[in-house]
């Protein structure tokens, strides 16, 4: 078989056109064998509803499986048969109806099934979501831890000082703590009075309503007497009877007016009562409804503050982020389990009593249940108002470690300072030490200047020498030619007769050369006598510049020796000092090396402690948390008690009003006696009297077993309490501890630092007073800061104090009588939840 255009569908979608074998209806004397139902009139009943619920078919080409036909072999008999078989198939309307609801009722657990494998399909992908994002969240727990160990690293010193300032802020919290404490002793032992004198009223007033009941019953005994008497009476006074019913009748219509009138009273003070409990339902309803709006504006302000924290602090603070935000995480969600768990526990126990109202009374169910609400979102917003603290207190971590690290900062720079100062000391050793050198360099090169003076005064003068020596020469050598040419003339015989004539003429020559040689002579004997003057004058000027020069020069040397033995000397002092300073430098970086060894234990010790305070710290928090749970249970507590003590403010009232009734029954019961019918009157008010006492009563007991659950539940939280005053009692011990080695380490640091030259103990002077002036500064801020924290703290205090919290439900129980109807209808009643 061939199905063009057919569309897939599963098994459960499709709706069988043929009914199931059980719904048929045969009868087996009618039956024939080989009969056979024709096509034209098989199942005509059952297309009904396969119309009807074309709803669940999306194509109208469905895909239905039929019967086969076997071959007709008898067309007479199979046509008689099938007519019979028709008539006697579905011959009762009540099998057809039978179908048509199984039939629906298929449908409907396919359309179920299918919505529960949707469901399944959906949870599968919301398991794998959250293995990715738990894979995810463990990749990020390897980094952070990573990022943790870097913090550990960076800010072990910055602990110290918070170490200091949080055992401070411990010690202003613990004040602040047992004077909350102090609070809730007074709160309690004025609750327990309060408790001991409604009991004692109430038990006067049980003990009062007994008296009364047995007044009434003597008064009932009494008025059948009085009636046994009077109808003894009347048989002998009948003809007074006759003029008193005139009397009578009088009488009974000012008793119906006075009825009528009791009834009204009774009716508007019904009103009154339903007007009260509806006011304060309605401001329950507005008290949730507000509670709900300023935890939602609550959630946005802390959502916004949160991106712009981590808007502000992704640049500096990632890694600070990331740890405190899983620590806070990590509280929230311990937190939010306890708040599940509590809100579990208070859902149990409020449907538990939820129940039990409701099997006695169905009337106050709305009531039961609307309270269990406003705990439950009185719950919320306490678990808001712990993640709001959880936050203040984030930031204010944050903001104590940015001073920290400011501080860090701080000491940071005062070592750079130090070892700038040793840095520029090393530099003055280092350029006296040039100054040094260079001052022998310079008396080693005035040595060689002089030297070399002297050396050229030498030099001028073996020239001096030289040349008078030079011309000394040059005056023999002449006479020496003068006398070889004497005795060259006295050898030279031969040429004597030419040197005759030669004489003559040499003679005249030689008078010529004679008179030269005179002039010559004249002019040697003026040039040596000149010679000898200029020498003589040179050997005096020379002799004289010389001793001069030596003079001036041994002057000089004098001064200089004198200079450089004083300027040695003062270098020595200086050298010695300097070799002093090195020593005691020395000494000090040796002392130092020894400190900073005694320093880093210390570190490591203080690490170790501070690792051992960080676990104080979280205990410490857990424990202010717990504290500060307890408040806001106390807090809880006392608004339960405000409301208590409202209820029993009213429950007193309606026992005065209980108390004017009943006078005005004795009053009306004395008055009519002689009235049988006003007493049963009488005696239904006295009954439903007992009836609302017994609600107040039973309302009592209730109320007296949330006090006893709570003070229950209190119990473990002062043991707690006393827990984290011993653990801060031990802080403080090692507080101090710290506080004596830290100076122990100051005085030993101020003696290794001491200064023996006075100029240095002016710069050390002049520096501590500018630290001083800086301290003094910051310890002005700190003030400032620890201030305003106090006034923040006097505020929290302020916004938390019971006579605020019941100044703030007084005033909205006035404000919400406007808004009674909106109230109804907006806040959803269990019996709705339950719908």
């Amino acid at each position: 078989m061939s199905f063009p255009k057919a569309k897939l569908q599963r098994f459960n979608d499709i709706q069988d056109s043929t009914p199931s074998p059980a719904d048929y209806n045969i009868s087996t004397k009618n039956h024939v064998s080989g009969a056979i139902i024709s096509k034209t009139e098989r199942f005509t009943e059952l297309r009904s509803p396969a119309s009807s619920d074309s709803s669940f078919i999306s194509n109208g080409a469905v895909p239905t499986f039929k019967t086969p036909n076997p071959p007709r072999l008898l067309k007479g008999v199979s046509t008689n048969v099938n007519r019979k078989t028709k008539q006697n198939l579905f011959a009762t309307a009540d099998d057809a109806e039978a179908l048509k609801d199984k039939i629906v009722e298929c449908n409907n657990k396919d359309l179920f099934i299918q919505e529960l494998t949707e469901d399944v399909e959906e949870l599968k992908q919301e398991l794998n979501d959250l293995q990715n994002v738990i894979s995810k969240l463990k990749e990020d727990k390897y980094s952070l831890e990573l990022n943790m160990e870097k913090l550990n690293v960076n800010h072990a010193d910055s602990l110290r000082d918070l170490k200091e300032n949080y055992e401070l802020e411990i010690e202003s919290l613990k004040k602040k703590t047992l004077e909350v404490s102090q609070t809730l002793d007074t709160m309690k032992n004025i609750l327990i009075a309060l408790k001991e004198d409604t009991v004692e009223e109430l038990k006067s007033l049980l003990k009062s309503f007994d008296v009364l009941q047995n007044l009434i019953d003597l008064l009932n005994k009494n008025f059948q007497l009085l009636i046994v008497e009077k109808t003894d009476q009347l048989t002998a006074k009948t003809k007074q009877i006759q003029e008193l019913e005139d009397n009578i009748s009088v009488l009974e219509k000012v008793h119906l007016q006075e009825v009528d009138e009791l009834k009204r009273m009774h009716q508007k003070e019904i009103q009154t009562l339903e007007s009260d409990m509806l006011k304060t339902v309605t401001n329950m309803h507005n008290i949730i409804d507000t509670e709900k709006e300023n935890g939602e504006k609550r959630l946005k302000q802390m959502e916004n503050l949160k991106r712009r924290e981590i808007d502000v602090l992704k640049g500096k603070f990632i890694e600070q982020k990331i740890k405190l935000t899983e620590d806070f995480e990590l509280k929230i969600q311990q937190q939010k389990e306890d708040f599940k768990e509590a809100t579990i526990l208070t859902e149990i126990q409020t449907r538990e009593k939820c129940d039990a109202i409701e099997l006695r009374w169905k009337t106050r169910v709305e009531e039961v249940r609307l309270e269990a609400d406003a705990i439950l979102r009185e719950c919320q917003a306490i678990a808001e108002y712990n993640v709001i603290q959880s936050e203040i207190e984030k930031n204010k971590v944050l903001y104590e470690l940015s001073e920290e690290k400011k501080k860090t900062d701080t000491l940071l720079t005062q070592n750079l300072e130090i070892k700038n100062n040793y840095v520029t000391l090393d530099t003055k050793r280092k350029t006296l030490e040039s100054k040094l050198s260079s001052v022998i360099i310079e008396l080693n090169t005035t040595r060689q200047e002089l030297g070399q003076e002297i050396e050229q005064c030498k030099e001028d003068i073996k020239k001096a020498t030289k040349d008078r020596n030079l011309y000394e020469l040059t005056v023999q050598k002449t006479h020496k030619t003068v006398e070889a040419l004497k005795k060259r003339l006295m050898k030279s015989d031969q040429d004597v007769e030419q040197l005759k004539a030669e004489l003559e003429a040499t003679e005249e020559s030689k008078l010529e050369v004679e008179g030269k040689c005179n002039q010559l002579m004249q002019e040697l004997e003026i040039l040596t006598d000149l010679c000898d003057v200029i020498e003589e004058q040179n050997k005096l000027s020379v002799d004289a510049s010389l001793v001069q020069l030596k003079e001036e020069l041994l002057n000089k040397v004098d001064t200089f020796k004198s200079q450089a033995d004083e300027e040695i000397k003062l270098k020595e002092n200086e050298l010695n000092r300097v070799k002093k300073d090195l020593s005691d430098a020395r000494k000090l970086l040796h002392d130092q090396h020894i400190l900073n060894s005694k320093a880093q234990e210390c570190i490591s010790v203080s690490q170790n402690e501070i690792k051992h305070l960080e676990v104080l710290n979280e205990k410490l928090t857990v424990s202010e948390n717990i504290a500060n749970n307890l408040l806001k249970e106390n807090s809880k507590l006392t608004t339960v008690i405000e409301f208590m003590q409202a209820s029993e403010s009213d429950l007193l009232k309606q026992l005065r009003d209980l108390k004017n009734e009943s006078k005005t029954c004795q009053c009306n019961s004395q008055n009519m006696l002689s009235n049988p019918s006003g007493n049963d009157e009488l005696n239904k008010k006295y009954l439903e009297l007992l009836e609302r006492l017994k609600l107040v009563e039973d309302e009592n007991s209730q109320l007296r077993t949330t006090v006893d659950k709570q003070n229950c539940l209190i119990g473990p939280f002062r043991d707690s309490l006393k827990a984290y005053e011993m653990e801060y009692a031990a802080l403080m011990n090692e507080k101090q501890h710290a506080e004596k080695e830290a100076q122990e380490m100051g005085m030993k640091y101020a003696d290794i630092l001491g200064h023996q030259n006075q100029k240095q103990k002016i710069k050390h002077l002049t520096d501590l007073k500018k630290k001083n002036i800086a301290l003094n500064e910051e310890i002005q801020k700190l003030e400032l800061k620890t201030r305003s924290q106090a006034r923040t703290i006097e505020n929290l205090k302020s916004e938390l104090t019971p006579k605020k919290l019941l100044k703030k439900n007084k005033e909205n129980l006035d404000q919400s009588n406007g808004s009674l109807n909106t109230s109804r209808i907006d806040s959803p009643g269990p019996l709705k939840d339950r719908n």
